[in-house]
């Protein structure tokens, strides 16, 4: 209990605290390191923290999935938003699915909390991620997202506009963000079809990311999201990067981490 106390008071609530002082949509400007998902893999995270503090980077951007299938994610969840709360101007969070309810109940988030003895904290934990931002922009030209492009067109001001607090998103009334967080792109595709690989949400193909990128003038994304064995791979010409940051229950990956800097993107090794 006073582990779960300690967690509580000098984690939970300040995160909760700053997290929910700032929009959905998130604006930074300079050369960015960006980390996709960590999934309970506290090497990977350490490694990303090293690699910040070395220089070289202004912002250090984590992309979501924290939790679930790695054994570490309480550490690693410790040491990332510590890093945070020393450094808000510099260290960003965004939400990605498994930062969601039913998600972290079900894929392993819940279940290292109780072996913890910290299963009192599921809920809390689930609140201060409720307050995370959902995407950001760099320099005005990339979106970075968990995911990817939703359906309807919406503009940045939209994304903005989505409302912090929603525990458990649900389709019908929380689209907007589900698809950012939840979308895959998919090369062969025009407009958007039904994921069949998840069996939940969208792919987005070329046209439908082509006019998204075109009204809100953008020029790239910087998603995560997907595993990939060489922990990274390039979509419609080179435009969208998505990058896959931890080996925590794939251990073939070679996990990578990214830069991004005047809408150009370089490869990290982690």
């Amino acid at each position: 209990m006073e582990k779960a106390a300690e967690i509580q008071r000098d984690i939970l609530e300040p995160a909760e605290r700053l997290l929910s002082s700032q929009p959905s949509l998130l604006r930074i400007s300079g050369r960015t390191l960006a980390i996709g998902d960590l999934h309970g893999d506290l090497e990977a995270a350490t490694s990303a923290v090293e690699l910040f503090g070395k220089g070289g980077h202004e912002h250090l951007l984590f992309l979501g999935d924290y939790v679930d299938r790695g054994r570490h994610s309480v550490p690693l969840l410790e040491l990332i938003i510590k890093e945070m709360l020393a450094d808000p101007g510099r260290v960003h969070m965004l939400r990605g699915n498994h930062e969601t309810l039913w998600v972290n109940d079900e894929h392993g988030f819940r279940d290292e909390l109780v072996e913890r003895g910290l299963g009192a904290l599921h809920i809390p934990f689930n609140d201060m991620f409720s307050q995370l931002p959902i995407a950001a922009v760099i320099d005005g030209t990339v979106l970075a997202v968990h995911g990817g492009v939703p359906e309807g067109l919406p503009s940045l001001d939209d994304i903005k506009a989505i409302r912090k607090g929603v525990v458990e998103p649900k389709e019908a009334r929380d689209g907007l963000m589900l698809g950012l967080m939840w979308n895959d792109p998919k090369e062969s595709l025009q407009g958007f079809a039904p994921n069949t690989y998840r069996g939940y949400m969208n792919v987005f193909g070329r046209q439908a990311f082509e006019d998204f990128m075109g009204k809100n003038e953008l020029k790239g994304m910087v998603r995560g999201h997907q595993r990939w064995p060489e922990g990274y791979r390039y979509f419609f010409d080179t435009r969208i990067l998505s990058v896959f940051s931890c080996a925590s229950y794939c251990p073939n990956v070679r996990k990578k981490a990214a830069t991004v800097d005047n809408a150009a993107f370089a490869i990290l090794d982690l």
